[in-house]
């Protein structure tokens, strides 16, 4: 299973991983203070050192799940596991909240190969990730590198369309080892 297994979608500024809310009272949508920018900066930066090591070699490539010993026949079950990555205790974020998310799922016979051309058929995603994602689309590419725009709904109380824009990065350690690296832009 591991060398068919993908990492979760890389970096620190993943596309469902790393969300940051400012708590300004009185002010829904205002920039977050200078000291929770910072803060969250410096997290990322620690976060995409620690996968950049992680990426360079086969032993250690992939993150142990928490989610306990029977986490592997989920996967094999075809269940995505979502866990929670907790953040050290010692750090702190004024005005704001961290929220770390890590995605693991297994195809059964897939590549590496195979799953960075799922990950790279944007015009796909409203398809293959349907209802959540209503449009998607490269908007510049070259070889190992995507600028992408999505419209993505979630639906829970309220009803939240957002618009962003992400970076994309590929990578290959090997023929059974990749990874995406995402960040948001917008």
């Amino acid at each position: 299973m591991k060398q068919r297994r993908w990492t979760d979608c890389g970096m620190a500024r993943v596309v469902c991983g790393l969300v940051i809310l400012a708590l300004i009272p009185g002010r829904a949508g205002a920039d977050p203070k200078p000291e929770a920018t910072a803060s969250f900066n410096a997290y990322i930066q620690s976060v995409e050192a620690r996968l950049t090591k992680q990426h360079q070699a086969a032993a250690g490539f992939l993150v142990p799940l928490a989610q306990g010993a029977d986490a592997e026949s989920r996967l094999r079950r075809g269940e995505l596991i979502v866990e929670r990555v907790a953040p050290s205790p010692s750090l702190t974020m004024p005005g704001a909240m961290l929220h770390h998310w890590r995605g693991t799922a297994f195809a059964q016979g897939a590549t590496a190969v195979d799953f960075e051309r799922l990950m790279r058929n944007f015009g796909g995603y409203p398809r293959i990730f349907a209802p959540q994602v209503l449009r998607a689309n490269a908007v510049a590419q070259s070889d190992n590198h995507v600028q992408a725009s999505m419209r993505v709904r979630q639906r829970h109380v309220i009803t939240v369309v957002m618009d962003s824009s992400y970076d994309v990065t590929f990578g290959r350690l090997d023929g059974a080892h990749g990874y995406t690296a995402c960040g948001k832009t917008r």
